[in-house]
């Protein structure tokens, strides 16, 4: 069996870290560029490509700074500034990587990586227009990379583009049949096209593998939740959580399936675990003040409408429940200012008017709770075969 340090020179051992590199093989390719560096120091190709390799590994402030050293040894290398841009981004220090992008395109505009790896910090930005057309570009200097392929579909995904989507997700599939998160993300799409089968045969397969893939389980735990199967929605999302304890959205999915399973007692558990994490996730004040309705627990309940409306102070349908719960706590004065904002921000709410018309009554004023009324039915003729 032939020897794997036949590579002797700093050259060779950055070109045999960069097949390996391709993988990504982190592990293979950080001995040789380590050699390579022990045999010329002074080559900022080899240290970029270990500062690649280090945040390849999670070790992102080791990354930044071996990153930032090929930089200042070759300042007009565009990989140096292209894994720099990476390393930064991934410390939270998103602008200075975006300029480390331009300035790495402005150097070498035929570097695919660096349109790709610009493009996926636009679509984490949610910045979709501009991200897509990235992914272009790097699409026309990379054509058949599943990576590009798949994040332009992504991109198509986040804006709507369903065929589009649904054609680049089918190739990355095709181009990489082993990759999860190509399977996550057109299950993802199936799941906006309606057709659940088909979105859990892919999470099925993105599980088998990558079985620590957080999202999958999480998106499958849902998927059950919605087609009315609690049990199985439970069991995914308590992996979930076990696989990413961090996460609000896990807590909160959790949540609901245990909602629906009737155990108010751990539901409630999960939605303060999830807003431990993320004290302004409206889905899980949402989600909590919902049990805290059913419960009877008035107090709370409006504790939380006050801070989902806080949080997210556009939405009409927070000061909607919240005036609901003030009419059934008795106090329609109190519900009639978040009633006049509801429709301050959502002039054709019929619950709205409705709300308005009960805390008339209550407030012994028959002639505005018939006005309100009207105005309801106007909105909405079907409310009158409701009675």
């Amino acid at each position: 069996m032939p020897r794997r340090a036949e590579a002797t020179t700093a050259a060779a051992l950055v070109r045999r870290a960069e097949r390996h590199l391709d993988g990504p093989d982190y592990d293979a390719a950080l001995p040789d560029l380590e050699a390579a560096l022990r045999l010329e120091p002074g080559c900022a190709m080899a240290r970029a490509l270990r500062a690649s390799c280090l945040w390849g590994k999670g070790r992102h402030e080791e990354a930044l700074a071996e990153a930032e050293g090929a930089v200042r040894q070759a300042p007009t290398l565009a990989l140096a500034r292209r894994v720099l841009a990476t390393a930064l981004d991934s410390v939270g220090r998103t602008e200075e990587g975006l300029r480390e992008l331009g300035e790495a395109l402005r150097l070498d505009p035929y570097d695919w990586k660096a349109w790709n790896n610009r493009g996926a910090i636009y679509l984490n930005e949610e910045r979709y227009e501009e991200a897509l057309a990235d992914f272009k570009k790097a699409a026309e200097l990379k054509r058949s990379h599943w990576r590009v392929v798949l994040n332009r579909g992504v991109a198509y995904l986040r804006l709507h583009d369903h065929p589009e989507a649904l054609r680049d997700l089918d190739r990355a599939v095709r181009l990489k049949p082993d990759e999860a998160d190509a399977y996550f993300h057109r299950a993802f799409l199936y799941d906006e096209l309606a057709e659940p089968e088909r979105a859990l045969a892919d999470l099925d397969r993105a599980i088998e593998l990558n079985p620590g893939h957080s999202d999958a389980w999480n998106n499958r735990g849902l998927i059950h939740l919605e087609q009315g199967r609690p049990e199985r929605a439970l069991a995914d999302l308590t992996e979930a959580v076990r696989l990413d304890p961090h996460s609000a959205h896990a807590w909160n999915n959790r949540g609901l399936a245990r909602s629906r399973l009737g155990d108010a007692e751990r539901a409630l558990a999960d939605f303060n675990e999830a807003l431990r994490l993320d004290p302004d996730f409206t889905p899980a004040l949402n989600n909590r003040s919902d049990l805290h309705r059913t419960r009877g627990a008035t107090a709370e309940l409006l504790a939380d409408l006050g801070d989902a409306i806080r949080s997210d102070p556009a939405n009409p349908e927070h000061r909607l429940k919240r005036a609901e719960a003030h009419l059934n706590a008795n106090r329609p004065a109190e519900a009639l200012p978040d009633l006049a904002e509801a429709l301050r921000l959502d002039p054709g709410s019929a619950a709205a008017h409705l709300l308005r018309a009960r805390a008339h009554e209550a407030l012994s004023d028959p002639l505005h709770a018939r006005i309100e009324r009207r105005r309801a039915l106007q909105l909405e003729p079907a409310l009158r075969q409701q009675g």
